[in-house]
């Protein structure tokens, strides 16, 4: 067992060192980022690679099923709840939008104000997360940001309906 460990990841060694001058997303360095990102996520790396944006409905009867836990501690759309304590403005999220590569969530609302519906398009980022990267000699790859909490609302814009 140890002697395949240790052959293991003497291949991967001489693959990393191998690999300082090839592109981002060539084939080998592809490879490795998987390996790494499957490694700290599990079955999420993957997500993580191929589908950097998370879209949902936060209000999903479903029950945010495309959240996965691996990528996201405390949903964004907390943070606007917190916001929002008026009873008379509840916030109605329509659709969130996470970019797990760069730790950043956008949130479409609708907001009951006494006078009409305001509609909201509310920008958000995590302060906490993990950086997800992949350590060759030469460089370090980043890969994404997982486990994202403590979201800060960056800018809360007013948007005309028409």
């Amino acid at each position: 067992m140890v002697a395949v460990l240790t052959a293991a990841s003497t291949v991967i060694a001489g693959a990393a060192w191998g690999m300082r001058a090839l592109p981002q997303d060539s084939p080998p360095v592809r490879a490795l980022e998987f390996v790494v990102a499957s490694h700290q996520l599990g079955s999420a790396g993957r997500r993580c690679l191929d589908q950097p944006i998370t879209t949902y409905q936060p209000t999903d009867p479903s029950g945010n099923q495309n959240l996965d836990p691996e990528l996201v501690d405390i949903p964004p759309e907390k943070a606007i709840f917190a916001a929002y304590t008026d009873p008379a403005a509840q916030p109605r999220i329509v659709r969130m939008s996470i970019d797990h590569k760069s730790g950043h969530a956008v949130a479409w609302v609708y907001l009951d104000q006494p006078d009409g519906e305001e509609f909201h398009i509310i920008t958000l980022i995590a302060a906490t997360g993990v950086q997800i990267q992949l350590r060759l000699p030469s460089r370090t790859i980043f890969i994404c940001d997982a486990h994202l909490s403590q979201w800060i609302i960056l800018n809360d814009e007013k948007v005309p309906i028409v």
